[in-house]
């Protein structure tokens, strides 16, 4: 997603993101988890739209629909809502730097993080058995 949208989508577009940018923040200022994850979903479905790749949108919906529990859990741990509104504005400043390695780099840090957070928790079990 991140390299299609480095390579393919027009800068004016990603103006989209940053709209979600911004209710992602307001969601974190307010400590809202809840908001904060269906505005998440929604900054991610808008990157994959963006691609212009409708097989690869398809495949991230699905995907997406398997990780709603897991992701909601990692969300709602301490502090997590704080890294993940700063991981997302640095991504799209890589986005319209048109810094491929950096915008890649900085989706997988987000999945990465979320995933040991759950694991430090001790909570990834439960999200494993949430699917």
């Amino acid at each position: 997603v991140s390299e299609l949208i480095v390579d393919e989508c027009p800068a004016r577009r990603l103006a989209e993101l940053w709209e979600w940018q911004a209710a992602l923040e307001d969601d974190v200022a307010r400590g809202s988890v809840d908001d904060y994850f269906w505005h998440h979903t929604g900054f991610r479905l808008v990157e994959a739209r963006l691609t212009g790749n409708d097989e690869l949108q398809r495949i991230i919906s699905a995907l997406a629909m398997r990780a709603m529990q897991v992701t909601h859990l990692s969300f709602s741990l301490p502090g997590r809502l704080e890294r993940s509104v700063a991981d997302h504005r640095r991504l799209l400043v890589a986005y319209e730097e048109r810094d491929k390695v950096t915008a890649v780099a900085i989706n997988r840090l987000m999945i990465m993080t979320g995933y040991r957070a759950l694991a430090e928790s001790g909570r990834l079990g439960e999200a494993a058995r949430a699917h």
